[in-house]
């Protein structure tokens, strides 16, 4: 559950950068930008994953909000769930495994 007091601009909300990547780039992150919700992923030498941003506004200020974000490594698929209900989805190349690098940053 989340609940912010603005959602204008870029709000980031989780991030990672791992230590023994070949690159010193975010991995992981969530994030927030004028109400629409970021799900992102960079593997450890540096492909996108995946990288889904909702069609609209999610996020209202001063309202708790459910977020939930999933990865599917069999399907290769990244959801957006909002208070229960799909937002977005994105299909990318099955089977490719998340980055486990998370010790320089979280």
């Amino acid at each position: 559950m989340i609940k912010l007091l603005q959602v204008n601009g870029l709000l980031h909300l989780f991030e990672t950068i791992g230590g023994h990547s070949k690159h010193q780039e975010l991995q992981y992150r969530l994030e927030v930008q004028d109400g629409k919700l970021t799900w992102f992923h960079r593997n450890s030498l540096g492909n996108t994953l995946f990288s889904v941003v909702t069609d609209s506004p999610v996020l209202i200020p001063n309202i708790w909000t459910h977020i939930l974000v999933t990865y599917t490594v069999v399907t290769g698929t990244a959801q957006i769930f909002i208070n229960g209900e799909l937002k977005k989805e994105d299909v990318k190349d099955a089977g490719v495994p998340l980055s486990t690098d998370w010790d320089q940053y979280t």
